[in-house]
């Protein structure tokens, strides 16, 4: 199979460094984006290098700041879901009888809960910082686990 042209090549890389930064294994990956195992294990390995290459303070610091502002557009956009809240509970207050009302208030709400759960999601998932460091140490992990098959392979 030939190599793919640089422009594909590209298109490929960008790709794969989605799945990498969605958290996808690189398995997975591969099979979702259809392309070998191995040039997708490769990209990744790339990828972590340069995650922990660029592991410095400031890196840290701005994918903080990042998470800061979702986290603050997502309060936005509650604040505007709670003043539709008041807006329809008022209205429902007038027509007590209109289903719309009430099914429109039913969405609202489960919009509410929904994006509370988002905003708690970000909060409480780990900054890259603490993501980086396990890596890190699962990588070691692997590393010692396949030199100490390497060596078992060599007593046979």
């Amino acid at each position: 199979m030939a190599r793919p042209t640089k422009g594909k090549q590209a298109a490929n890389e960008a790709r794969i460094l989605e799945m990498f930064e969605r958290g996808i294994s690189a398995l997975r990956a591969s099979k979702i984006l259809n392309l070998n195992r191995n040039t997708v294990s490769s990209y990744y390995r790339v990828f972590g290098e340069r995650l922990i290459q660029d592991m410095t303070e400031s890196f840290v610091e701005k994918q903080k700041i990042k998470k800061a502002l979702v986290v603050s557009s997502l309060e936005e956009e509650l604040d505007e879901l709670n003043e539709q809240l008041i807006q329809t509970k008022m209205a429902i207050n007038d027509d007590l009888e209109n289903t719309t009302l009430r099914s429109l208030l039913l969405a609202i709400t489960v919009a509410k809960a929904n994006l509370k759960q988002q905003i708690a999601d970000i909060e409480m998932a780990p900054t890259l910082d603490v993501s980086l460091e396990k890596l890190v140490e699962e990588r070691m992990q692997d590393e010692s686990i396949n030199s100490g098959n390497e060596s078992e392979k060599t007593k046979y």
